[in-house]
C-alpha cells in the first residue's frame, strides 16, 4: 500500500548555492498512482501549510492526479481507442468535429480546456462560411459538433486527462417552418377531389 504522506524538503544543491536562510522549502509526495511529485513552494511555514494540505488530499481520497497530457497525444489515443470502433458515418462526423476545434482554438494541453475555450469555438465556428452561398454554419451543426466534443472531453476526464469537463452552451436553434400550399396547387387538388383514392 501507498503511504499517504507528504514531506517538506529543502534542495540540496539550491542550499549549497544560496544558504539555508535563502534556499526555498518544498513539498514531495506520492500521488495515488505511486508518482513521486514536488513543488517549490518558498518559505518553510507555506511549505507546511501545503504539505497538510495535500496530505488531507491524500488520506481523504480527494487527491486529483495532473496529468498534463497533449491534445495531440490524447486525439490520437482517443481516435485508436474510441473513434476507429465506430460506424463510418459517424467516426466522420467525429473526426470532423475535433478537427475544427483543433483548427479554430489550436489546444495544447487537455487540462487546459475550459468552458471558456468551449466558447471561443462556438464563436469562432458559427461565423464561418456555410454550405449555401452567403450563408454561415447553421446552429444545428454547430451544436452536433459540441455534442461529439462533449462526448471526446468525457472520455478525457475518464483517464484522467482533465479533472471536469467543461460547460457546452448549445446554440438555439430556429424551428422548421411549416410548408404551405399555393394557391394554385390547393385549387387543383380541389378540383381532383372525386377522383382522389
Amino acid at each position: 500500500m501507498i503511504p499517504m504522506r507528504a514531506w517538506i524538503f529543502q534542495d540540496p544543491q539550491q542550499k549549497k548555492k544560496l544558504g539555508e536562510d535563502k534556499c526555498p522549502w518544498s513539498v514531495g509526495w506520492i500521488d495515488p498512482d505511486g508518482n513521486r511529485k514536488s513543488k517549490r513552494i518558498g518559505s518553510k511555514s507555506n511549505a507546511d501549510k501545503f504539505r497538510r494540505k495535500i496530505e488531507g488530499q491524500l488520506a481523504a481520497g480527494t487527491y486529483e492526479t495532473q496529468r498534463q497530457k497533449a491534445w495531440a497525444e490524447f486525439r490520437k489515443e482517443y481516435e485508436t481507442k474510441i473513434v476507429d470502433k465506430m460506424e463510418s458515418g459517424t467516426r466522420e462526423a467525429y473526426l470532423q468535429a475535433l478537427q475544427h476545434f483543433e483548427r479554430l482554438v489550436k489546444p495544447q494541453r487537455v487540462a487546459a480546456i475550459k468552458t471558456q475555450t468551449i466558447d471561443d469555438f462556438i464563436a469562432k465556428r458559427r461565423v464561418e462560411c456555410g454550405r449555401k452561398k452567403n450563408s454561415t454554419v447553421s446552429p444545428a451543426t454547430v451544436n452536433k459538433e459540441l455534442r461529439h466534443l462533449k462526448a471526446a472531453l468525457n472520455i478525457a476526464v475518464d483517464w484522467g486527462y482533465l479533472s471536469k469537463p467543461p460547460k457546452f452552451r448549445m446554440l438555439r436553434e430556429p424551428g422548421k417552418l411549416p410548408r404551405y400550399v399555393t394557391a394554385e396547387h390547393f385549387a387543383t387538388i380541389y378540383q381532383a377531389c372525386d377522383v382522389a383514392k
